[in-house]
This record gives structure tokens, sequence and C-alpha cells, in this order.
């Protein structure tokens, strides 16, 4: 079924749709741009379809558009005056005059939305996702694929941006109206019903060679009505997400670049003369970016913006770990809100989690102690740190069973923790975490103890209770930042005894493992703890043990001092 005026146009289409992005009613919009509520609905609902540009230049301003909004929201406007011409594409990628790197996924992407010739076997697969965390650079990289491929594809390229993680992505109704129309059919011939335009639309790719980047996908649903079907056209699809359920799609994460591509890129923005000299502070600006591309170019942006500052400055306002998300914005650049948009994709238990996990002291975390903080079952904990790898807030370490921060990540997440949960609950989940860890390596310590060794104490949470050796040891070879990294929130909470077992149990491992830093900091907190406690004895035991890993230390050798012996049982 086609209808004429019932049919939405272009013009709205895209009118609605940058008005949901501004988080905008109608009436707002009208009051901002001096346009009648009833004039934009009329719009909207594509009974005018060519506003005057002064009128469309009001709305443009009230919405604040960029130069390339404004300008594909004037075409549609001319097309809609212009009834027999057609419509140009809604929405164009932007390219970069300094895109730098990513020679790696530029070439598998040429690769997988090359055509081939006809008379050759036709690929099965034509569609690639190309996925990963919020600031990564995945619109900019689809841009330039589509600028290096342009004459690989004669029928062009027609791009649409779906506002996957804002709070109103756009329907696949309305995506299919912005396609047809850049694809040449007058909004009056694009049918109401939702099926019949995605059926209309695969006709209308089914005999071309084109490339369809679909920009910033949700999920599955809304991706997967707006695939080309097999032997048409090709697509290129970016998400924060990585899209599992699509079928028959080849997919390439985005993660960060290389330090010198970092440095490269910094390099472009702000010019050679800069950058020259000054190559301990750009590299230090990059660790500071967690070299991840957008807040490359916002730094380079601020630096762009103050001739008179040096990249020494900047990093040094930056090193403030409080202040550096504040600090990483540029106009209407901000690394916060980026990562913002993914958090608020997530359920009540992702964030949680998010958020609780910055109390770990390592940044590396398995999934017990991803369960203690949540207060969740192993299984439950696992789910949820898959789903954070899955919108890009948690990396998955090439370890299995490991989930790991980025740096900026880290900041906000630990950011928020301060803003949505009271004082009293992040203290409590802190003391669980602290007990449980320390008790887990008290645990994990008495497999290698003597007979006479202490007994691990009881607590509210179950530890991690290893069946064997070798996974003891790898318990706590893996968990080693973390238990060692509780022993001063132990200490301050006078859990003096429990100090001193923990550190009698793990003595005679210590031996097997005698080059490990964390020992200095055990045998330390150990004889404290000794006496803390008034226990003369323990104490000269653990400052025995602690002046043999500081020769080691200090030798580079792990041998044990004359006078040391295998197992030291209580000391």
């Amino acid at each position: 079924m086609t209808g004429g005026t019932q049919a939405t146009s272009a013009f709205g289409v895209m009118l609605r749709s940058l008005r949901h992005t501004a988080r905008m009613t109608l009436e707002e919009l009208a009051e901002a741009s001096g346009v009648s509520v009833r004039g934009l609905g009329n719009m909207e609902r594509g009974s005018s379809r060519g506003p005057q540009r002064r009128t469309v230049d009001a709305i443009a301003d009230a919405l604040r558009l960029d130069p390339e909004q404004r300008s594909s929201l004037q075409r549609l406007a001319g097309a809609g005056r212009a009834r027999t011409s057609a419509p140009a594409p809604p929405f164009m990628l932007r390219t970069v005059p300094d895109f730098t790197g990513r020679d790696r996924e530029l070439g598998t992407l040429e690769r997988l939305l090359t055509p081939v010739p006809r008379q050759d076997r036709e690929p099965l697969v034509r569609t690639a996702v190309l996925f990963g965390p919020g600031g990564e650079g995945k619109t900019t990289l689809a841009a330039e694929v589509a600028r290096r491929l342009t004459e690989r594809f004669p029928d062009g390229c027609v791009c649409v941006q779906l506002h996957g993680m804002s709070d109103a992505p756009l329907p696949v109704a309305e995506a299919l109206v912005l396609l047809l129309s850049a694809l040449g059919h007058a909004p009056g011939d694009i049918p109401v019903d939702v099926r019949a335009r995605e059926t209309l639309y695969r006709a209308a790719l089914a005999d071309r060679k084109m490339l369809v980047i679909l920009d910033d996908a949700a999920d599955e649903a809304q991706a997967r009505p707006l695939l080309p079907d097999p032997g048409g056209s090709y697509a290129l699809v970016t998400s924060r997400r990585p899209l599992a359920g699509l079928e028959g799609v080849h997919r390439v994460r985005l993660g960060e670049m290389s330090e010198q591509e970092s440095a490269t890129m910094l390099e472009r923005i702000i010019g050679v003369d800069r950058t020259e000299g000054h190559g301990k502070a750009v590299g230090e600006l990059t660790r500071l970016c967690g070299r991840l591309p957008l807040c490359l170019r916002i730094v380079g942006n601020r630096l762009s913006s103050r001739p008179s500052w040096t990249p020494a400055r900047l990093a040094e306002q930056l090193t403030d770990d409080g202040r550096r998300l504040s600090g990483l914005v540029a106009g209407d650049l901000a690394v916060r809100n980026v990562l913002s948009l993914s958090y608020g994709q997530l359920d009540e238990a992702g964030r949680t989690l998010l958020r609780r996990l910055t109390l770990a002291p390592g940044r590396q975390t398995g999934t017990e102690l991803a369960a203690v903080l949540a207060g969740t079952a192993v299984t439950d904990a696992g789910e949820t740190l898959e789903s954070l790898v899955d919108v890009g807030l948690l990396e998955g370490c090439s370890v299995s069973g490991r989930y790991g921060f980025h740096d900026l990540v880290h900041l906000l997440a630990r950011e928020r923790l301060g803003q949505e949960e009271p004082a009293e609950v992040v203290e409590a989940v802190r003391s669980r975490m602290a007990d449980w860890l320390l008790r887990s390596a008290a645990v994990a310590g008495s497999f290698f103890a003597p007979a006479d060794a202490p007994e691990p104490w009881e607590g509210e949470t179950p530890p991690f209770a290893p069946d064997t050796d070798a996974e003891a040891e790898a318990w706590l070879t893996a968990e080693r930042a973390h238990w060692a990294g509780v022993l001063p929130a132990m200490a301050s909470a006078g859990r003096h005894r429990h100090v001193l077992t923990t550190a009698q149990l793990l003595s005679p491992f210590a031996e097997r493992r005698p080059a490990w830093p964390e020992w200095q900091v055990l045998f330390e907190y150990g004889a404290r703890a000794a006496a803390a406690l008034g226990d003369g004895a323990a104490r000269a035991g653990q400052l025995d043990r602690l002046a043999w890993t500081r020769a080691i230390a200090a030798s580079g050798r792990p041998a044990r001092p004359e006078g040391i012996k295998t197992s030291h049982g209580r000391n």
C-alpha cells in the first residue's frame, strides 16, 4: 500500500530524528525556533515537505545542528519544494583530513566489502559489523572506508545514522524512509506499512552495487531489517555491541590505537612544530588519554585552540585522576558524555557491578570477586561481566575468565560510585571484599603450610576454596594485586589477627614465587599486626621474612639468606 499525504517525508523523518536526539518536545522546539507547533507537526508528518530556507535555518539554530546536519536538512527541504528532483542522501559520513592509523582494520574492511566480478563466485557474506567501545572512532573509520571504496561501488553509498546510543534510537520504519528517499523514491511513493517499506528497500538494492552504512546501531532488531539481501549490495554496520545475534556477518572489533598511532594523531592535529622536541610530554598525553581516539582528538583540539600551551602543560592538568574527565572537553566534545551513553544503556545489575569493580585494588577481576562485590551468585556475576564487555565498558583479558578496565571507564565508574551509592553501602561492600580476599588467600596458603599453621577464620561470605595445590597457586597468582591491596584496609580496621594469620599461612608459599613484590607488603603488615597483638615471636618471624624479601629485591636473585628455613609455620 502506498499513500500520498499519509507517507512521512524524508524531511519530516530527519526533523523528528534530530529533535529526539536534541531531547526537545515540539513545544520546546517551537519556542526556540519561532515556528509554530502546528507547522512543526505538519513538517514531521509530511504534510509540509518543503519549508522555506529561513524556516529551516531557524529550526537548525534551535537544534544547534552542525554544518553537515544543517546542509542535509536544507537539501531535503529543497527536494520537497522541487517535487520532481530526487532527494540527496539524508545523512553523509564526514571524513577527517588527519585520519591516522587503523591499517589492519582498514585492510580487513576493504577486503570484506570489495565486490567481486560477476563471473567469479559471489561471496556469501556481504555485511561487516565494526564494533567497539565509545570514542574509538568507528564512525570516522567507516567514513574513511566509504571514501576509499568509492570506485568499487558504481551505484554509490547511502548512510543512515541510527542514534543507537541515544535515548531515542531511530525506529526501523523511519530509517527505511530515509534509506528509500536516498535511493531515489519520492516520499509519496513510500509505503505506510513497514514490511512493505522493507520489501521495497530490498528490491531497490537487489540490482545495484552499493555500500550501505548503518551507523550507531543499538541492537540486532534495529539493524537486521536494514541489511541488504545476499547477492546485491554490501553493508557496514557500526555499533558499540558485537551484535552477536546477526546471522552471516563478519565482525571487526575496534580497540585502542597503538602508542605510535596515538602520537602521530596528535602530531597531525596540532602540527609538527608543536610536538617536535616534546616527545615525552606527547607520550604522557597519549597515556592519560588511554590511546582513545576521541580523547586524543579533544586533547589535540584543546592545544590547537591555545597556541601558547605546551603538551607538558596540558599533561600536568590531566594528571589528577579526580579532574581528568572534566578536563577532557573541547567545545561540544566530551569524553564523559560518550562513556555515559554506554553506562546509561546498562540495567541496574550492570551499573551496580561496574561501579563496585572500582573498589578492587587491581584492574583485572575474576568472576568470584565480581560476585562478592555485587552480592550475587557467581553465574549471575559472569553474565553481567559479559554484558559489560558487549557494550565496551569492560575488556575481556587474555586470561580466560578475567576482565579489565580502560582507564577512562574506570574514572567514570568510580565517579558514579560516589554519586549513586551511599557511603555506608560502599564501606560495607569494601569491607566484605577485603575480608573475602584475605580469607581466600589464607585458605589457598594453607595448602602449602605445615600442620601446625593457624587455621583460616570463618566469615559471612564463603571464601574461594581450591581443590588442589595447582588451583590454590593459580588463584594466589591471579589475585595477588587484590589480596595484597586490601592489607592496608584490614590493618586500619584493626583486623590484626587475620592479617597475621594470612602472612603466616602464605609464608611457605612465598618461596615458590620469591620475586613477587607483594611479599614485602604482606610481611611488613604481618610484622605490624604481630606488634599490635603483642606477639614478639611472631613479629620476629615476620621481620625475618621481610628481610629475606628485601634481600631478594636488592639482589635480583631468588635465594634465601642463610638461616631461613623452607617452612616457617606460625612465623
